[in-house]
């Protein structure tokens, strides 16, 4: 049984390659990021953490991280070799996906207590099977002692491009302008937040995706860096 870490700023390919490691080694793929989605969602539907936008922890109503806490019942199901995620038994996988969401999912993830509640489950389910776990700390906090970690990146401008791309194609409307402004807002707040901020580690297999439009070939490099270990 094997771990595979994967990091990297927003819209840098990692849950694709991911899911192409899985599927190609036949391991689970586990989407962090969705297990915080989920949570925000839960923010955003009941009218919290409006007041906090990330930028003072300190600033959090206590009342509102108990809420978070003890009524945001996640669970993930891995249904036909994809992963779904649950939020109170409803299965919202297809709803977390969105910019609203995403400025949710932004603010419950520099959470102490919000990041201890999921940290246990990626932890309990990392040691039960080999898997692919992806997200912003999973390399130098939930899965410190892995042997295979790797840091998925790329320029702002690139990473915009591909999520303002895919939410056209969704349906969302918005612009390029707009989506760079957020990647580069969420790469802020995911740089400088205090618990668990997204880092390179020592360790880490650095992987620029400026100039692979092909998640498939990142995926390639992953593998061969595996089996040279």
């Amino acid at each position: 049984m094997y771990s595979i870490a994967i990091d990297g700023p927003v819209s840098s390919g990692k849950s694709t390659v991911a899911k192409i490691l899985a599927k190609r080694l036949n391991i689970l793929h586990l989407n962090t990021g969705a297990l915080y989605r989920a949570i925000g969602l839960y923010a955003q539907r009941n009218n919290l953490l409006n007041a906090f936008s990330g930028a003072d922890v300190s600033k959090v109503n206590k009342n509102e991280i108990e809420m978070l806490i003890n009524n945001a019942n996640v669970d993930v199901k891995f249904i036909n070799g994809n992963q779904h995620t649950f939020l109170n038994g409803e299965d919202v996988t297809n709803l977390i996906h969105n910019p609203i969401i995403s400025d949710y999912s932004s603010r419950v993830s520099v959470i102490k207590e919000v990041r201890d509640h999921v940290l246990f489950l990626q932890r309990d389910i990392a040691s039960k099977q080999s898997v692919v776990m992806e997200g912003r700390d999973i390399t130098s906090h939930v899965l410190p002692s892995s042997k295979y970690k790797f840091y998925l990146t790329a320029s702002a401008e690139v990473r915009a491009d591909r999520r303002y791309k895919e939410e056209l194609s969704k349906g969302i409307k918005t612009t390029f302008k707009q989506v760079l402004k957020d990647v580069k807002m969420r790469d802020l707040r995911d740089t400088t937040r205090d618990i668990c901020p997204l880092i390179i580690t020592d360790d880490a297999v650095v992987i620029n995706t400026d100039d692979i439009n092909e998640p498939e070939k990142v995926a390639d490099k992953i593998l061969t860096y595996i089996k040279e270990k």
